[in-house]
């Protein structure tokens, strides 16, 4: 979770309402922040990581209104795709599919139809498995890097869809040293003789010029296991707090909670408070409250 440059006030206020209208779906939300593990640059721009009062108000709404947070060790999209693959969570709103994910929901929606696309159906039609996408990520440039001057995107899915991502995969997974050159090397001239002479058929034409902006440093491996082999709670040799899944689960509002972080961060006391909560929160609540199972409902009163 990353809110961004903006007003404090602006982010809880609309994080209030947000919250308020996914307590009518039969959702448990989580939310994953970044942790001090993640990269250092990021877009081009050198990332801090220093916790600070919005992220804990952040949490303390995120807590109220029944939901749940988890701080990973590195990148959140990371630890998201991961919690994905291990079927830990059902789907992430967050694209993340470079990471791994399996299932990503683009236009979360409570009133509405949502969007979701699975890692499946990328592979069915297109021919894109996460390898594939992590090729794309370094030829077309991404959080990581800015990638190869002159890849476009039609070129980079051609080279995915023939393989160049799974092989790239392998070799590095399997080498280290000079070995890991050596292949790479390999790896690299297979790669510009597909731009060069296409003996596969999968470009529309030829790409010399690309091929020759192909340098002899790509890919950066660094980048390239920020992708394929990111930190999270599961990784080897990881000993900090995992995640407890198993508390995951549908929670009531804390009612007293919310309304006394409502009085405190905008302003909402008496009649005021209790009309803007009857508006928003309350069909939310009562939704919670039916929909909860052998749990003492609370009060209203």
């Amino acid at each position: 979770f990353n809110p961004g440059p903006t007003s404090e006030r602006l982010i809880l206020d609309k994080l209030f309402y947000q919250f308020c209208r996914f307590l009518l779906a039969s959702i448990t939300l989580v939310f994953i922040f970044d942790g001090p593990g993640r990269p250092p640059i990021k877009r081009g721009t050198r990332v801090i990581y220093r916790p600070d009062s919005l992220e804990q108000k952040i949490k303390a709404m995120i807590t109220a209104f029944g939901y749940h947070f988890y701080d990973a060790p590195g990148e959140a999209e990371a630890e998201l795709a991961q919690l994905n693959q291990n079927g830990e969570i059902d789907a992430i709103i967050t694209d993340t599919f470079v990471f791994g994910a399996q299932c990503v929901i683009r236009t979360p929606s409570v009133e509405d139809d949502s969007e979701f696309y699975t890692a499946d159906a990328l592979q069915g039609t297109l021919a894109l498995d996460q390898n594939g996408l992590v090729l794309c990520a370094l030829l077309l440039g991404g959080d990581y890097d800015l990638g190869v001057k002159g890849a476009g995107p039609t070129v980079a899915r051609a080279l995915a869809a023939e393989g160049y991502g799974g092989e790239l995969a392998g070799i590095l997974r399997l080498y280290k040293g000079p070995e890991l050159s050596h292949h790479l090397a390999i790896w690299r001239a297979k790669l510009r003789q597909e731009l060069r002479t296409n003996p596969s058929g999968r470009l529309a034409k030829c790409q010399p010029k690309l091929a020759d902006n192909i340098p002899d440093t790509f890919p950066n491996i660094e980048v390239a296991n920020l992708y394929l082999n990111p930190l999270t709670s599961r990784s080897v040799g990881f000993t900090g707090t995992k995640p407890n899944t198993q508390l995951w689960k549908p929670i009531e509002p804390l009612i007293p909670t919310l309304s006394a972080f409502c009085s405190a961060q905008f302003g909402w006391y008496g009649d005021d408070l209790l009309k803007r909560l009857n508006s928003n929160l309350w069909p939310g609540v009562i939704f919670r409250m039916l929909s909860s199972v052998g749990k003492k409902p609370y009060s209203l009163e």
